[in-house]
């Protein structure tokens, strides 16, 4: 594939720094479309989740939300507009009642014995409970 710079198209190519579209339908404030680079004053496109108002935002600054028990919120570093690779805790980390980490998700056996066995009463779940666990440990 080539690398050749097609400013104005939407899309960054090449050595651009920003491509917000035509004059006429760039709506980033922070990207010159007629160069496809920054503007002066712009450390950052607005299209960046680590930048507001054309600044990087400070190291720290929540750029992606946790979304469960074995989901990490993502910062940025104050160096680049862009937010890292969404990342999750490491597999095998507890979670829920009794689970544990795996890919992100927890797998917790209270919860997939409720998904298998369904809505019971409280001596059922029981019954059904030290099933489970009993074969969670063979």
């Amino acid at each position: 594939p080539s690398q050749l710079r097609e400013c104005g198209n939407g899309v960054v190519d090449g050595s651009e720094e920003c491509d917000c579209g035509t004059r006429e339908t760039c709506t980033d404030p922070c990207c010159d479309p007629l160069t496809c680079t920054l503007r002066a004053h712009a450390q950052c496109a607005a299209h960046h989740q680590c930048c507001h108002r054309c600044e990087l935002r400070k190291a720290g600054e929540v750029c992606r939300s946790a979304r469960s028990a074995c989901d990490v919120a993502e910062t940025c570093n104050g160096k680049s507009g862009d937010c890292p690779p969404d990342g999750h805790l490491v597999d095998g980390t507890a979670c829920g009642r009794d689970g544990q980490c795996w890919r992100g998700n927890c797998s917790d056996p209270h919860n997939q014995c409720q998904t298998i066995w369904g809505d019971v009463s409280e001596l059922t779940q029981a019954k059904i409970r030290d099933k489970c666990l009993a074969l969670r440990y063979r």
